[in-house]
């Protein structure tokens, strides 16, 4: 799913938005140029790189 997910953004620069649970996607996310955001119960999500 990692490589469709690559290969995709790059090849059709496309946006995707992913709800990551275990945080697998983040160092590919962050290597693609996008953005992680770390959301927590009961505490204000941060909208900047991780």
């Amino acid at each position: 799913m990692k490589t469709l997910t690559a290969r995709t953004i790059l090849t059709y620069n496309c946006n995707s938005f992913y709800i990551d649970v275990e945080g697998e996607y983040s160092k590919l996310c962050q290597r693609l140029g996008g953005k992680v955001i770390k959301i927590s119960q009961g505490k204000p999500s941060r909208n900047k790189p991780i």
